[in-house]
């Protein structure tokens, strides 16, 4: 264990901690972190000062003023160096963790005594700040030092961390960094390498205090991870980065070594570490205030995102995968992995349309399995890609997210085809004839039916490509028993999921159970088909609905009121089509 006083640890190689309590003013030592490749760089810094309970109840922060070759050449500290040692008097004083948002050479340390304790973690329950204000005094110190007003000096922030993404364009890439500033994630994408994950990696090599460090959300086609420093290592255990990464708890992340590439400079964030990751060390087992602990040897367990996809009018193909650390990022991570390999595949970003079936498998609550299978047609006439992924990525969330019970998804698999041709069809109007032989008539808002009385619904539907008229009836019969009100609606499948289902209406309130939630989404209708429902009842909860499928998407939806005989319904004169 590492240990938090006296010249050294149980193992001889482990680097001694000193005490937080112990570090004053005007001490001065060294730190270590890497610029290019894997050799690590030396930096002075001085102390300025200790700001008490700076992070939190109980947890200090260092504030130092750096200095070296690698500091002056970046123009000062950059994001990547988070976890970067500093030794005082050869003890591990702590790690590079806070800074400026400018390019400053004056960063905050997470105390190494706070880092020791997640060697045998136990649980704060803190939250990560986003910002560390400083005392008076301690900015006056720092404002004297740098040269800058008091008032840019008050405060300190987590330094970014540098997130690689790969696959991704550089459309991808801009909702990748979309994604960050929702989840508020302080990160700096950047367009990465992939690597592919590593169950058992060839003895592993225990990466050195100072050297790069990787934490990997994801491998394989969408490697998503954040570049980070070593703090420390000692057998077959590591503490790096200073701060969290998702601040995820146990994780898992990946651990993988890293190759600096170069310290680019960011107008918007200052200068930050470009590396591509490299091989599997390990595995992140704690993601907490203090940092990241990694245990070194086997890799993350994964949950396996695959997808086969054929461009038909490119003749392309491709089988893409994508293996995924931190469950709670499975329904992103297979938004990003089904638009890399769609745009991969179609080679085009904008309209088309994506004919795609999809299985979702995973564990309950209580342990059994639970499954989804089903297809859809996907059609634009922006972003076929986009609205591709986001279909399959949102039922994901749904289930993952679902308010009922804790479940787990287990794989994701997706086959399909994309197509340039624009498959759809626009509802421009509706006729509505009451009983078998009655003439089809225009609804301007209300429907006089009776019980048991038999609705034809005469849909005419515009094709997005030719411009061509289709028109296509459908018969729904009004229950013999019930007072019948309530609605007819005719419009495409997807309406029910789209307009009908907002946040907690698709949870627990609107469906009850997973159970529910599962059939729901399993038997919900499919883009490609008209729907004419009857909601009945004084919540439209009970429905009778008829479906024909087409060979393109419907859009559109009207929506006409049901009134009991007497209810003043109202209809123009008979009208046979266009």
């Amino acid at each position: 264990m590492l240990a938090t006083g006296g010249p050294a640890f149980g193992q001889a190689a482990c680097d001694p901690v000193m005490p937080t309590s112990e570090i004053a003013s005007g001490m001065t030592g060294v730190g270590w972190s890497v610029s290019r490749g894997r050799t690590r760089e030396p930096f002075t810094v001085e102390v300025l000062g200790v700001l008490k309970d700076g992070v939190g109840p109980g947890r200090d922060m260092v504030v130092v003023q750096a200095s070296g070759p690698m500091v002056t050449a970046a123009g000062g500290i950059w994001s990547g160096m988070s976890g970067s040692p500093v030794y005082i008097g050869g003890r591990l004083a702590g790690a590079l963790a806070f800074g400026f948002s400018a390019t400053s050479n004056v960063a905050g340390l997470t105390p190494a005594q706070d880092m020791a304790q997640l060697l045998s973690f136990r649980r704060l329950g803190l939250a990560q700040p986003e910002t560390v204000p400083l005392s008076r005094s301690l900015a006056g110190i720092v404002a004297a030092r740098t040269g800058r007003p008091v008032s840019a000096v008050d405060s300190m922030t987590q330094l970014r961390i540098p997130l690689s993404v790969s696959g991704l364009n550089a459309r991808g890439m801009r909702e990748v960094r979309a994604w960050a500033a929702k989840r508020d994630l302080a990160a700096i994408p950047f367009a990465g390498s992939a690597v592919r994950t590593s169950a058992a990696p060839a003895a592993a090599t225990p990466p050195l205090p100072g050297e790069n460090f990787a934490a990997v959300a994801a491998y394989g086609d969408v490697t998503m991870a954040g570049i980070g420093t070593t703090t420390w290592s000692c057998g077959d255990e590591a503490l790096a980065f200073g701060h969290p990464f998702f601040h995820a708890g146990e994780g898992p992340s990946g651990a993988n070594a890293a190759d600096a590439l170069a310290i680019v400079g960011d107008s918007t964030f200052g200068p930050f570490k470009l590396a591509a990751v490299a091989e599997t060390l390990g595995t992140v087992d704690q993601d907490r205030l203090a940092g990241l602990r990694a245990r070194i040897g086997a890799g993350p367990p994964t949950t396996p995102i695959r997808s086969v996809l054929s461009a038909s009018d490119r003749g392309n193909f491709r089988n893409g995968g994508t293996d995924v650390v931190l469950p709670e990022l499975v329904p992103t991570a297979t938004f990003f992995h089904l638009l890399s390999n769609v745009d991969s595949t179609y080679d085009s970003i904008g309209r088309g349309t994506a004919a795609l079936n999809w299985t979702f498998e995973g564990r309950r609550a209580d342990g059994s399995p639970w499954r989804l299978s089903r297809g859809n047609l996907i059609a634009s006439r922006f972003d076929v890609a986009i609205e591709s992924a986001d279909a399959i990525a949102f039922q994901l969330d749904m289930l993952q997210s679902n308010p009922s019970e804790r479940v787990e998804v287990t794989s994701v698999q997706v086959e399909g085809a994309v197509e340039t041709a624009v498959r759809q069809y626009t509802l421009t109007r509706v006729l509505v004839a009451k009983g078998a032989r009655a003439p089809f008539k225009r609804v301007r808002r209300a429907i006089g039916v009776e019980p048991g009385m038999l609705l034809r619904v005469r849909s005419f539907l515009k094709h997005f490509e030719s411009g061509a008229t289709r028109r296509l009836d459908l018969r729904v019969r009004v229950p013999r028993r019930g007072a019948p009100f309530g609605a007819l609606q005719i419009g495409g499948g997807m309406f029910r999921g789209g307009e009908e289902c907002e946040g907690e209406e698709c949870g627990e309130a609107m469906f009850g159970s997973f159970d529910a939630l599962l059939a729901a989404l399993q038997n919900a209708p499919r883009n490609d088909v008209l729907v004419a429902r009857l909601r009945l009842g004084p919540s439209g909860q009970r429905i009778i609905e008829k479906r024909a499928r087409l060979d393109g998407v419907v859009l559109g939806l009207r929506t006409f009121e049901l009134r009991p005989p007497g209810g003043g319904g109202c209809c123009a004169g008979p009208d046979e089509g266009p």
